[in-house]
C-alpha cells in the first residue's frame, strides 16, 4: 500500500469539504474542519483557485468549472458542468478543451438552451438515459429535475419525459415561463 502524501491528501480534502458544503466555504471554515493552520491551507487554495477546481463566491469559496479536467471521458458532461460557471470560468474551461469537445458544447449548450432539456445517453454510466429539466422559481432558474432509468427502457422516450416533466412543473408554477409566484393553495 502506497504511503499518504500530505499535500495531495490536504487538497483532497479541501475539495471535499467545499463539494459538499451547501454555502461558500470560508478559509476560517475549512482550517477548522480541516484541523489545519489557515497559513497552510492559503497556498493549496489559491492554486485551486488558479487551476479553476474551485472559484470565489460570496467571500468563500465554491466548486469551480475545473473538475471538468477530472470528467475529461464523460465528454457531453461539459455543459452540465459549466452550466453555473461565471463567463471567466466559462471561457477558461473551453480554452483547455479540444476544437470536438468545444464543438460539441457549442451544439449542446443551444440546444439546451432551446428546449430548456439536458440529456445523458450512456455517456456518463453505462446502461443510463436521463433527461434534465428547469425549474423556475419567480422567473429565476433554482434547480433541475432529473428523470432517469436504463437507457434501454427510456432511450426512445427522453424527449417525451423531458416535455412531460416541463408540463408539470410549468402547471405548478415552476416552468420556464412562470414569472408570477406560485398560489398559495393554503389561502
Amino acid at each position: 500500500m502506497a504511503a499518504e502524501h500530505r499535500t495531495v491528501t490536504r487538497v483532497l480534502e479541501i475539495l471535499e469539504t467545499v463539494a459538499r458544503a451547501h454555502d461558500p466555504v470560508t478559509l476560517t471554515q475549512l482550517s477548522r474542519a480541516l484541523g489545519a493552520p489557515k497559513s497552510s491551507l492559503h497556498g493549496l487554495v489559491g492554486g485551486l483557485l488558479q487551476r479553476g477546481y474551485l472559484r470565489d463566491a460570496d467571500g468563500g469559496y465554491r466548486m469551480g468549472a475545473g473538475a471538468h479536467a477530472l470528467l475529461q471521458p464523460a465528454g457531453t458532461s461539459l455543459p452540465l458542468l459549466l452550466g453555473p460557471a461565471s463567463e471567466a470560468d466559462r471561457a477558461d474551461v473551453l480554452a483547455r478543451a479540444s476544437q470536438e469537445e468545444r464543438e460539441v458544447y457549442e451544439r449542446e449548450e443551444a440546444a439546451i438552451r432551446a428546449t430548456g432539456m439536458a440529456f445523458n445517453r450512456e455517456e456518463t454510466v453505462a446502461d443510463l438515459g436521463a433527461v434534465a429539466v428547469e425549474v423556475h422559481e419567480s422567473g429565476s432558474l433554482s434547480a433541475c429535475l432529473t428523470v432517469a432509468g436504463p437507457h434501454g427502457r427510456v432511450a426512445s422516450r427522453l424527449e417525451d419525459l423531458g416535455r412531460l416533466a416541463q408540463e408539470v412543473l410549468a402547471a405548478d408554477g415552476f416552468g420556464r415561463d412562470s414569472g408570477e409566484p406560485r398560489p398559495n393553495p393554503s389561502a
